[in-house]
């Protein structure tokens, strides 16, 4: 039943510690929180199921089990099993999808607790750039001082040059929208779940993406969104338009928000598998 890889290792990267998931759990629920991390795909799986007579792909990060399961992997009970991934889904630590004989449980921040990006890379390059910066700074305040006192005729500076603060940060920019990422990520989600696939990004809908990437809320949750989108059966063509969930239909103002929301009270639904 359990799709998560058995063999081998995984990362169990020293930020969980500090994370709000872990510093608010119980030991128990810690003990299922590493127990769902041991044993989630670390690689796209395909998966038969019974009922459906058809081949599920359980991506990266995700697992196919049972309340039971976890239960005996955690040496735990079926019901607290229950408790804490209600907490957890609450927490944003995962996603749980209850089936008539199973359950699947996805991590949404996988690649953020496996540390496949290498976030200390990237920190070392912003440090390095801000120290830069600032040796740069300081070294045209030395050059301006000893111009000054090279020239006595030369005017003072002014009251507000004076003022200037060299260290005074920037107004932070919003990154640029990755588009290639979110066409991947939209056609891999479609072609599991069954939704619209986007063939291209035209201009317009390029320009949607880019208005919505100046949101906050929707760079943070647009993933999230996306992996909840196949739990509403009416984005899957179950209307009496057939109409199923596109890419400019994702776009929208309020799509990321309302699905994040609708979803929030079916994560746990259906038939008990213990």
């Amino acid at each position: 039943m359990n799709t998560g890889m058995n063999t081998g290792w995984f990362k169990l990267h020293r930020k969980l510690m500090s994370s709000p998931v872990w510093l608010n759990s119980s030991a128990a629920h810690k003990a299922l929180v590493i127990t769902i991390l041991s044993k989630v795909n670390y690689a796209d799986q395909k998966w038969w199921d019974e009922d459906a007579r058809s081949e599920l792909l359980i991506p990266e990060g995700s697992f196919v089990t049972t309340y039971r399961l976890l239960a005996e992997a955690s040496e735990t009970s079926v019901g607290a099993v229950r408790n804490a991934l209600k907490r957890l889904v609450g927490q944003d630590f995962c996603t749980v999808t209850t089936r008539p004989k199973y359950t699947v449980i996805a991590v949404l921040k996988w690649t953020y607790y496996q540390g496949h990006c290498d976030n200390n890379t990237q920190e070392a390059r912003e440090k390095h750039a801000g120290s830069t910066q600032e040796a740069h700074i300081k070294e045209d305040k030395k050059e301006t001082t000893k111009e000054t006192t090279q020239q006595p005729n030369a005017e003072p500076p002014s009251e507000e040059q004076q003022n200037i603060n060299p260290t005074t940060p920037s107004k932070p920019t919003t990154p640029p929208p990755p588009y290639a990422e979110f066409m991947d990520k939209w056609n891999a989600e479609a072609k599991i779940r069954g939704f619209r696939p986007c063939k291209d990004l035209n201009p317009a809908r390029r320009a949607s993406l880019k208005t919505r990437w100046a949101e906050p809320f929707f760079r943070e949750n647009w993933i999230k969104a996306l992996k909840l989108i196949w739990l509403n059966p009416w984005n899957l063509g179950e209307n009496d338009r057939s109409w199923k969930a596109t890419v400019s239909w994702f776009l929208k103002p309020d799509t990321v928000l309302a699905t994040i929301e609708r979803s929030e009270p079916t994560k746990l639904r259906g038939r008990r598998d213990e």
